[in-house]
């Protein structure tokens, strides 16, 4: 378990001349390990399975001005690996969930040890999100300006801004 308070923290506002307004910040994080058997999937030896819980409340938060998500947000982190063939085949697997943004991540990876020195790795990271519309701020320079329509931002939180990240990867180590 860990908390933190950041006392007048800036935080990007569109209600205000300068763009900027100062926060009160708490977060929590809440970190679980466990080692579990899951026979059905390996008899032989544990799952190590870690999840990790982190919150912040923004004290001052103002839903239509502040461009970060708030004012209570939480993200969820669980990651899982276990070894096969005494370990020379090892698989992992992590998501993270952000609910506030509604994005998450998914990074599945599996090794293999061929030698004492020689490896492979072969994984991928698949992310989603999307964005969340603001309304613009007071001091914002625009090319476009149509007084028929209500002028926006879109924004991307949590994870959102790496949903075009995804991809695979392949490793091949030698010590």
């Amino acid at each position: 378990v860990e908390f933190t308070h950041v006392n007048d923290a800036y935080a990007a506002d569109n209600s205000t001349y300068s763009g900027l307004t100062q926060l009160d910040e708490f977060n929590l994080t809440i970190s679980v390990d466990r080692p579990t058997f899951i026979n059905f999937l390996n008899a032989n030896r544990t799952f190590f399975i870690n999840s990790q819980l982190f919150t912040s409340y923004l004290q001052g938060y103002h839903k239509d001005a502040t461009l970060r998500d708030g004012p209570l947000t939480a993200l969820l982190l669980v990651s899982a690996n276990t070894g096969y063939f005494q370990d020379r085949f090892l698989v992992s697997m992590s998501g993270v969930y952000d609910f506030t943004s509604q994005s998450g991540a998914f990074l599945p990876s599996v090794q293999y040890r061929l030698t004492e020195n020689f490896s492979i790795t072969v994984g991928a990271s698949v992310f989603a999100g999307g964005f969340s519309s603001r309304k613009m701020g007071v001091n914002q320079c625009s090319a476009f300006y149509d007084h028929t329509l209500e002028r926006t931002v879109y924004v991307a939180h949590g994870i959102s801004p790496a949903r075009d990240l995804y991809g695979f990867f392949a490793r091949i180590p030698y010590t």
